[in-house]
Order: structure tokens, then sequence, then C-alpha cells
């Protein structure tokens, strides 16, 4: 043999060597194997048997790498198990209740009251396009093209008085003795130094109760509860709508739509009338059961929504500010407003919803042209923007609404009780009460817990 060949013969017995080793240490760590293939594999001398075991051993590889990888990427969907629960809540609060009159200038002196208004309105232009609205004398004799032009005098009207500045235009309204004529909670009487007037551009003046606040505007620490179940346990409100009081002859009084409209919201959220307010409707009673709904989601990674607390936001600022919690409808107000603020430097009234101070440090809009300018930049408008800088929030207050209705007043012994009673024969100035006098004025509420407990969903 030659030293060439010699040299392969070793390198190859090498190889085998090793291979055979292997083989070994690999046949001793199988057969020392706690798992069932491999075991199996290295004991037995029939090749059948061992392909049975490859198989199935590869088969369980396969399938526990497969549930490893689905278990990883689960995790990483981050999936949550909702919850749903009944908690009981004795004494339950009811949401704040507020409330107005679409018939806007149900005063008697309300034409001359605008007429003075008007007048006295510094700014020459301002007062002369105004003016001219009181071109008009009988509504009843106007065809549609100038009823459209009065109708536009007025909208301008409207949001020109909405300035913090003019005060007179509380007396377009029913003061809130007669506008609410009765409110009570079981037995007891509201206490009306604790409901609060605010003025809404697209009602004129209302009022809202049960709000923690005062009629000055003051916090208080005063809220109607409810203690038993059913609507005997709520709280009434009669309302007098004052339409005997409307008159073709007053060109303010051209909105159709009249009636009374009402808002139910929990009292740490800002109201937004514009959007969310019902209808009342006129010689009904509404009755409405109310399902009170808390949802807590988890913050992220396991969705989109924030954590109020944690949440540093300039609108979040400025609602805490105005001393209400964090939501994403009421953010997105904000945001549009910052953006009037921006293009017209002022606030649009139309969106100033229910609250006394001012937004951003800014002043309303109230000059006709600043009005205009925040009418056009609505209309241009875009909010994605808006959801960018406004996440949903993680803990949220709903409240789920039944209503049905009976005709108000009954025409049984509750007509007889309404025409003995002095009260409504100074209120309609008459002691001919008529149930239809009654039924085109008077609309009755009734607000209560459908349950002393509320549902909360949580993640």
């Amino acid at each position: 043999m030659t030293e060439e060949n010699k040299i392969i013969y070793e390198k190859s017995l090498s190889s085998k060597n090793k291979r055979m080793k292997l083989k070994a240490n690999f046949m001793e760590w199988a057969s020392s194997s706690t798992s069932h293939g491999f075991p199996n594999i290295a004991r037995t001398d029939k090749w059948i048997i061992r392909i049975f075991w490859s198989i199935v051993l590869i088969v369980s590889i396969g399938l526990c790498s497969y549930l490893c990888i689905k278990t990883i990427l689960d995790y990483l969907n981050y999936e949550t198990t909702t919850k749903i629960e009944k908690i009981t809540e004795n004494p339950t609060k009811l949401p704040a209740i507020y409330l107005c009159n679409r018939s806007r200038f149900t005063s008697k002196d309300s034409l001359s009251i605008a007429i003075e208004i008007v007048q006295n309105v510094e700014n020459k232009e301002d007062r002369d396009y105004l003016m001219e609205m009181f071109q008009y004398e009988d509504l009843s004799m106007l065809s549609s093209e100038e009823l459209s032009k009065l109708w536009s005098y007025i909208y301008y009207f409207m949001r020109f008085i909405g300035s913090p500045n003019i005060d007179a235009k509380r007396k377009f309204g029913l003061k809130k003795e007669v506008f609410l004529n009765y409110c009570s909670s079981r037995y007891d009487l509201c206490n009306y130094t604790n409901i609060k007037w605010f003025y809404q551009n697209e009602f004129g003046n209302c009022y809202s109760i049960n709000t923690g606040y005062d009629e000055n505007g003051n916090e208080i620490d005063s809220y109607i509860y409810q203690n038993e179940r059913g609507y005997f346990y709520g709280v009434d409100i009669e309302i007098f709508s004052g339409l005997m009081y409307t008159d073709t002859k007053n060109i303010l009084s051209i909105d159709p739509l009249y009636g009374i409209v009402f808002l139910l919201a929990n009292q740490s959220y800002m109201p937004l009338f514009n959007e969310e307010f019902m209808k009342l409707e006129i010689g009904k009673t509404t009755f409405l059961r109310v399902k009170k709904t808390i949802t807590e989601r988890m913050p992220h990674p396991y969705s989109d929504c924030v954590k109020t607390e944690n949440f540093e936001s300039i609108y979040n600022e400025e609602l805490r500010k105005l001393g209400y919690l964090y939501e994403q409808k009421s953010c997105l107000k904000l945001c549009y407003q910052k953006s009037v603020i921006e293009k017209c430097l002022c606030y649009d009234t139309d969106y100033k919803q229910i609250f006394d101070k001012p937004l951003f440090n800014s002043r309303p809009c109230s000059t006709i042209s600043e009005i205009k300018c925040s009418r056009n930049f609505y209309k241009e408008f875009s909010p994605e923007k808006c959801y960018e800088q406004c996440p949903i929030e993680c803990l949220s207050v709903s409240y789920t609404i039944q209503t049905w209705y009976e005709e108000y007043p009954s025409r049984g012994n509750n007509l007889f009780f309404f025409t003995q009673d002095n009260y409504y024969q100074s209120l309609f100035n008459t002691t001919n009460i008529t149930f239809e006098l009654l039924n085109q004025n008077l609309a009755y509420l009734n607000v209560h817990m459908d349950d002393l407990s509320y549902t909360y969903i949580s993640d």
C-alpha cells in the first residue's frame, strides 16, 4: 500500500469511527430520554417500527411548534376577556336634566326687547344688518322667499345675542318658576335655587336640573337620588311652553318646530346639546326609564383608548378647567373650536355647548362678520386631524333610555283639578281653563332609573 493510499484509508477509518461514535452517543441519549419517541426508535432493530415512531415524532414536534407559535401570536394580539357585572347602587343618582323651550321668544315684550338690543349695537354695519329683520310685520302675509330671508336674520340675531355681554336675552324666555312650574322628587319639591339658567343659541333660554351647580354657577353637593324602583320614585317636572303667547304679528316666532327639547347627561361629562337632545311632546306625559352603563377598557397595547388621568393634551386640560372629565366627543368639539379661534380669532357660539367660562382664554364670535367667519369655517372644516388628537377614552358612562307616553292632562279627575286651581287660572290669565288650552301648552316629564344598579363592563 502506497503512502498516499494509506493516508486515505486512515482518514476513511477515522470518519467511520466518528459516525459510529456519534450514532452510539445518540442511541445512548435516546435510550435514556423521557420522551416516548426517541427511546422507542433506539431500542428496536426493526425498521418498520423506527419509521412509525419517526413519523409520530415529527408530527408531534410540528404540532408542538405550531401551538407555541400560535400562543405567542395570540399574546402579541393583546386580546382581552370582557366581563359584565351588575352592581347595586342604592340610592342611585339621577342624571342631569337639561330643558329648553323651542318657542324661544315667549315673552310678551320680546319684539320690543329685540328692537332695543339692536338699536344699541355699537357697530353700525351690524346694527343696519340686524334692523332689516324688523321690516317684516305679519308672518302670515310673508312669501316663502321672505320667510327664508327673515329666518337668516334671526339666525344671526340669536348668535349675536349669545354674547355674555347681552343680559337682556334672559327676558325673551319664561322665568324658571313659570317654565318649570312644578318640579318634585317623590314628596320633596325641587330647590329652584339649584336650577341653573343657561343660553343655547339654537333654543334660547334653557334650564339645567341636578347638575351639581346652583343658579349662580357655584358648585354644590346636592343631587336628586332615587332609593326605590319605579317611576313613582323618580323626578317629576311639569313644563309650561308659553305657546299661547306666540303671535303671527311677532316676527320672532317664525320657528315652526315648537315644543320642548331635553337632554339627559352624566354630571361628570360635558353635555353636547346640539347633537344629543330629544324632543318632549306638548300635551303628553313622557316617561323616561333610564339604565346606566359604565364601561372600562384596558389601555394600549390592548386597545386604542387612553386613561384620561394620564392623558396629557390641551383639550383634556381645557375640559378640566371647565369642570368635566375627558371624552372623545367633547375633545373633538374643543379641537374644532381651537381651529375656529385660529381662523376667526373667536370661538363658534353654535358649539359653545353648556358652560360659562371662555374657551382657551378667547371670546365668542359676536359680530356679524365673526359669526359669518365661523359659519363658513364650519362648512370647510375637516375633522380628520382632530381624531388624531382625540383618542377614545377607556372609562365611559352611558345611559339607555326607554320611553312611553300618556295624554296630558287626562280628561277625567285630573282635568277637574286644573280647572279649580287658582295657580293655573293665574298662569293662563283666565278662569275658563279648558282641556285644549292645557293640552296645547303643558308637557309633563318623569325621569326614573330602571333599577337601583348599573351595568359594569370591563376587560
